[in-house]
């Protein structure tokens, strides 16, 4: 009965898929953040300030 559990995650063909999801779903939130920080974060560092 355990073996017939697990047989799906040895198959080749699962590996790429499972490896492809891990990265996307460690990949795809920091991109998220930093795009939606962007525009705080040019706000902060443009237009530089004036020079008397």
């Amino acid at each position: 009965m355990f073996n017939t559990f697990l047989a799906p995650f040895t198959d080749p063909l699962f590996h790429l898929p499972l490896v492809t999801g891990l990265l996307l779903a460690g990949v795809l939130p920091v991109i998220g953040t930093a795009l939606m920080l962007r525009d705080e974060w040019f706000s902060g560092i443009w237009p530089p300030p004036a020079r008397n």
